[in-house]
């Protein structure tokens, strides 16, 4: 899980901080090692606190930013070959590739899930920051959600490495907007996008229903 420390600086705790806790557990992972975080929203979600296809062990031992970034998927595609085109919300189904991979309870979220979380009356509040890891080896920007719990879920705008940026370009929900395009997540604007091609290669940030 990411945590802000006082000094501004993205931190990672270990997986022992998470154990012994006898009150309600607000983060922590999964029998698969998927981490998660709980900002005590009204519909119970729970959201990924990492990508997709991300790595965070590789990312500490690495500092590499393609671990932060993870996997990015065309529209309902489970082999990063072919897109659908559904009409229907495809989250928890055969073209979710995140249930396809993490198993039945997590999904690819759906519009429903983002638009809960622009609401303003759900949250905290809304922050940004930009990182420099291994002496500015690499440069992370990013977006992160303030639960009313103080949680923090993050967003990966970009990631800047051996003098190149490599850039989310948004996250993808499970809803179609129509059988070529569906609804997508764009962090830096913290917006939704509304005609995102399905052919297109987007970051997906799982949620645990």
């Amino acid at each position: 899980m990411f945590v802000v420390g006082k000094s501004g600086i993205v931190n990672m705790p270990s997986k022992s901080q998470h154990n012994g806790w006898n009150m309600k557990q607000v983060s922590g992972y999964d029998e698969n090692e998927h981490y998660w975080v709980d900002l005590d929203l009204p519909s119970g979600t729970i959201w990924a606190d990492e990508n997709f296809g991300a790595d965070q062990s590789e990312w500490l031992d690495t500092e590499d930013g393609k671990y932060l970034l993870g996997n990015q998927c065309m529209w309902g595609s489970v082999d990063y070959t072919s897109w659908s085109h559904s009409t229907s919300d495809i989250g928890g189904t055969s073209n979710d590739i995140v249930t396809k991979a993490w198993g039945k309870k997590w999904r690819i979220p759906s519009k429903k899930d983002f638009d809960e979380l622009k609401n303003k009356d759900n949250i905290k509040t809304i922050i940004s920051y930009e990182n420099y890891y291994n002496n500015s080896y690499c440069k992370v920007k990013g977006v992160g959600v303030v639960g009313k719990n103080d949680e923090v879920l993050f967003f990966l705008d970009s990631y800047e490495q051996d003098n190149y940026t490599y850039h989310c370009k948004g996250y993808w929900t499970s809803t179609p907007f129509s059988s070529t395009e569906a609804y997508y997540f764009y962090s830096f604007a913290w917006d939704l996008g509304y005609n995102g091609t399905k052919s297109s290669t987007l970051c997906i940030k799982p949620v645990m229903k």
